[in-house]
């Protein structure tokens, strides 16, 4: 395997897109919304998803262009409705819902690191048994 070739792919490249683009929207709403004192979660729900939504539904298609069963056609509205709704769960997952769990945690007696690292591992695998059926259903819907 040559690495140089592998960091070029543009599976790569799509899929590194997505991380950077939704961290960064995450990380920089955070970040505003710490110094102005006002809670984070509904402002970075919103921009967070509408990154992740956006670069991931476009990933979504070049990867079922790529990798799918017939030629290339359009994506079914339907199937870009299954991502959206797969890529706001993950982002709940990820984002929004930890820190409350780890908060609920903390009040149950547990320990407030053990808790916020537990929430941001088990949050994100949880929401995996609900947004990869949304997913494999909505490359079916394009895949037919």
């Amino acid at each position: 395997v040559n690495p140089l070739k592998f960091f070029s792919s543009p599976e790569y490249l799509c899929i590194t897109g997505v991380y950077f683009a939704t961290y960064a929207c995450a990380n920089s709403i955070e970040t505003i919304c710490t110094r102005q004192k006002r809670s984070s979660a509904l402002p970075k729900f919103v921009g967070t998803s509408t990154a992740n939504i956006a670069t991931c539904v476009a990933k979504d298609v070049v990867f079922a262009r790529m990798f799918g069963s017939s030629t290339a056609a359009l994506v079914p509205k339907r199937t870009l409705a299954l991502f959206c709704a797969r890529d706001s769960l993950t982002v709940l997952a990820s984002f929004i819902v930890p820190p409350q769990l780890a908060h609920a945690m903390t009040n149950l007696g547990v320990d407030a690191g053990m808790a916020f690292n537990s929430a941001q591992v088990a949050c994100p695998v949880a929401v995996q048994l609900t947004s990869t059926p949304i997913h494999l259903l909505g490359l079916d819907f394009y895949n037919r």
